[in-house]
């Protein structure tokens, strides 16, 4: 747990963000009445907002040097009056706190709160969609685009059409050839050393070879077959 606080000195009445004074009975006087507090959660971030922080004129005033904070389970501590906060909580945990003001006269008593920290707090913003579709049992839609990653054609870029020109499987927005093969064709499907000629039916599926010549007619190309020219004529006793 990390606590947010700055060094605070006792206050000067009328002397900058000093202006900022707390009930009390008589001038400088302990703070006599407890303070009025909205906690408000933030992740695993507790931030608390002071109601009754006022100017005394006709009521008398005491400064507030900060707050003396003790909740179950953790540490006590001191939190300043300018945004007191603590944070680094433990995530999906219920916290009951007591939270004192004082000054160098003394203690007001204490007000009560109790907070719960949220469940998935702190996790970074995509790992909470995750964790939140796994939770509602929905399928991973890892870009979003409303379809579900076992069946997204593009599961990583965002394409709620699930565009396809040319029916190979993979999306436009992510086919670096969304109109086919990339040879001017026309025709589709998967071509994988991009010569023109669809994987399926090219005899160098992956060495570019557009005019497939297989001079030893062996159904592998000549740019990929080791003995392009027929197997070598075996020498005497071979």
């Amino acid at each position: 747990m990390a606590l947010s606080t700055t060094p605070v000195e006792a206050g000067v009445w009328g002397d900058g963000n000093w202006g900022r004074m707390y009930w009390g009975s008589n001038a400088e006087t302990a703070p006599t009445v407890p303070p009025d507090v909205t906690p408000r959660v933030d992740g695993t971030d507790i931030f608390l907002e002071l109601n009754n922080l006022q100017t005394p004129e006709e009521n008398g005033w005491s400064v507030i040097t900060g707050f003396d904070v003790r909740c179950a389970g953790l540490d006590r501590m001191f939190v300043p009056i300018s945004n007191p906060q603590i944070t680094d909580l433990d995530p999906g945990t219920e916290y009951q706190c007591v939270f004192v003001a004082v000054n160098d006269k003394g203690d007001s008593s204490g007000a009560r709160f109790t907070v719960t920290t949220d469940e998935l707090g702190g996790l970074p913003i995509w790992l909470l969609y995750l964790a939140t579709q796994q939770a509602n049992n929905a399928p991973f839609d890892s870009d979003g685009d409303g379809v579900a990653d076992s069946v997204d054609n593009c599961p990583n870029n965002s394409n709620p059409d699930q565009a396809d020109n040319d029916n190979d499987g993979l999306g436009n927005v992510c086919d670096s050839t969304p109109d086919g093969d990339g040879g001017g064709s026309g025709g589709g499907g998967v071509d994988s050393d991009g010569d023109g000629v669809p994987s399926i039916s090219d005899n160098c599926p992956n060495s570019y070879n557009p005019t497939q010549v297989d001079t030893d007619a062996d159904g592998v190309g000549d740019v990929c077959d080791s003995t392009p020219y027929g197997n070598p004529t075996p020498g005497p006793g071979g």
